[in-house]
């Protein structure tokens, strides 16, 4: 099963579309238009903020902004 699903539900106006992987475990991406946040695959937490690759001093939020928005 897609967990997606199950996680979208623990998140109101959230859609499975809406959720994508992220470069951390246990963290997913969720972008609705130009918003991007990061929630925990239990539902029970989000980030609010840039992520980083701190070893390639690369702004992985950017990028998520340049592909889906």
């Amino acid at each position: 099963m897609d967990p997606r699903i199950e996680l979208a539900k623990k998140i109101p106006g959230t859609t499975p579309d809406e959720l994508h992987a992220s470069p951390i475990p246990g963290m997913w991406e969720v972008v609705r238009g130009t918003d991007i946040a990061y929630v925990t695959s239990d539902g029970k937490y989000a980030i609010s903020g840039d992520l980083y690759d701190l070893a390639k001093n690369d702004n992985l939020t950017e990028r998520v902004a340049r592909t889906f928005g």
